[in-house]
């Protein structure tokens, strides 16, 4: 059966947005480098990285789960239908009534979500950075289960219930399509994103920059921590890490909202579609049926029919 198309311009518009999001190379740091990875990845060994990548890969959903587990206790159904009663929509009494609005309607609130996520990344980012290479450890799980509720979030404002188990597992395939080189997030898996990263990693290993570029790197910071004396060096290499760190949690945080809305505009234009497939292929009578009666004839009763009156 063809998809249904959507009904109005700005509806079709944002349809190919959505679809056309997780092109972006440039979507957040990671997928950036993951592109870059995919190039190692072609050119090293597959087989002795299958494995590693499967079992961390499992390593990581068990810790993703427990994450998403605890921001899931963070948010509330009912704070985001408020949201929408206070923004004007009254008839908005739960998440079914959320999606019988329009799209432009659910943009309009869940807008308001980018300046929260945005600013509440580079805060944490710049706090962090500020200590180092420990703080910068430190708001990794941070950071993630920040990405997590931005997408919990995301799908609560477009009438989608992130408590279901369905709808969890959609979730982490979205942070893997932010995070990844997928096209989409029915494509992308934690798997293919740990196994560019295994694919990295050996291909720096085995570069013969590598060898060239780090002492290098020690050498430029090192002189130019010379360049500057005691307490100006600490305050001035605080402040760079502070900055960097969060400027990459804010460029992140940025990749990931947009991924996880556009996933669930993508999902709320197309809501009910599959149902009606099912709902079609049930009520069509069967193909002896249908052959019985274009002929002219009835359909055959089962044996024993007659005795079940």
């Amino acid at each position: 059966m063809k998809t249904p198309k959507p009904r109005s311009h700005y509806e079709r518009t944002s349809l190919r947005e959505a679809r056309a999001a997780f092109a972006n190379p440039l979507l957040t740091p990671l997928s950036a480098l993951a592109h870059l990875a995919l190039e190692a990845r072609q050119e090293g060994k597959q087989d002795a990285l299958a494995l590693p990548a499967k079992r961390l890969s499992r390593a990581l959903s068990t810790a993703l789960a427990l994450l998403h587990a605890l921001t899931l206790k963070t948010l509330s159904t009912q704070r985001v239908v408020e949201t929408f009663r206070k923004a004007g929509y009254r008839r908005v009494k739960s998440l079914a009534d959320v999606q019988k609005l329009d799209l432009w309607e659910v943009d309009e609130v869940a807008d308001s979500l980018r300046g929260k996520y945005l600013l509440a990344a580079a805060g944490s980012g710049l706090v962090a950075g500020s200590f180092g290479l420990v703080g910068a450890t430190t708001d990794l799980p941070l950071i993630t289960g920040m990405a997590l509720r931005c997408l919990d979030e995301c799908a609560l404002h477009y009438g989608f219930d992130p408590s279901l188990p369905a709808e969890r597992s959609f979730i982490v395939k979205v942070l893997a399509a932010a995070l990844g080189p997928a096209a989409s997030a029915k494509a992308a898996s934690l798997e293919e994103v740990v196994h560019l990263a295994l694919s990295m990693k050996r291909h720096w290993e085995t570069r013969r920059f590598r060898g060239v570029s780090l002492p290098m790197a020690a050498q430029l910071l090192r002189r130019g921590a010379q360049m500057i004396s005691g307490k100006k060096s600490s305050k001035l290499l605080g402040t760079v890490g502070a900055a960097a760190t969060g400027g990459v949690n804010t460029w992140l945080m940025m990749g990931v909202l947009q991924a996880g809305m556009s996933a669930y505009r993508e999902k709320f234009l197309l809501r009910g579609i599959g149902k009606k497939k099912r709902s079609a292929r049930a009520s069509a009578p069967p193909a002896s049926a249908a052959a019985a009666s274009s002929a002219g004839t009835t359909p055959r009763a089962p044996k024993g029919a007659a005795d079940i009156h």
